[in-house]
């Protein structure tokens, strides 16, 4: 015999029984669903075969949609009288497009805007990284540095200028703090206390709000 019931239930309201070799309906045959087969040596006993989809993954897409709608899912703005404006019904979509001049154009810009023009002026950016969004990677002296974007990630150009910032977070602090092998510390306290320098500075704020350098 085997029970089947769809997440959210248990065995004690399962809502199909099925006789030996019989399928489970369509409904719920999904990675979601919950099935439950009898031991053949043991009718006693219950043989659990888990979701593919797990509790940690759905709290995981859960946490994900959140932070999208907090970001970008922001309550319409009120119109004369109270109303609300309808917001638009057609995608808008920048016309800027991510190129490796446009990331050798944005590295400088951010390095006089929020470094104090501290940063090496030299480093070579580019679009060769394979495997991540983007590495950076300097002499131990914090010169000659290398950042390289993977065009497959940072097509969008927000997600372009977010991740340029991370990277020359890495230069602004390179082998400034070392673990006990004397290896380099990449997203330590060091790394975070300049992400949240620039937090304070509005440089996110410029990237998600619009027109945020214009002033309110």
């Amino acid at each position: 015999m085997i029970v089947a019931f769809q997440p959210g239930g248990s065995v004690r309201d399962a809502r199909v029984v099925l006789k030996p070799d019989e399928l489970i309906p369509n409904r719920y045959n999904v990675a979601e669903s919950i099935v439950y087969r009898e031991d053949s040596d043991d009718p006693r006993n219950w043989i659990l075969v888990k979701p593919k989809f797990t509790r940690t993954k759905i709290l995981l897409t859960i946490a994900l949609a959140v932070l999208v709608w907090s970001l970008f899912g922001c309550r319409n703005p009120e119109g004369p009288g109270g109303s609300e404006v309808s917001a638009p019904r057609t995608i808008v979509f920048t016309k800027t497009v991510v190129t490796a001049a446009y990331l050798k154009d944005l590295y400088r810009i951010n390095n006089e805007t929020f470094f104090q023009n501290k940063l090496p002026k030299d480093s070579e950016i580019n679009l060769s990284e394979e495997t991540d969004m983007a590495s950076t990677m300097c002499q131990d002296d914090g010169t000659e540095c290398v950042v390289k974007f993977n065009l497959k990630y940072v097509l969008a150009k927000r997600v372009a200028d977010f991740t340029m910032l991370h990277e020359q977070c890495h230069i602004k602090i390179w082998n400034k703090e070392l673990d006990s092998f004397g290896q380099q510390v990449e997203h330590g306290k060091v790394w975070r206390t300049c992400m949240l320098q620039l937090d304070a500075a509005g440089a996110f704020r410029e990237i998600i709000i619009d027109g945020y350098s214009e002033g309110m």
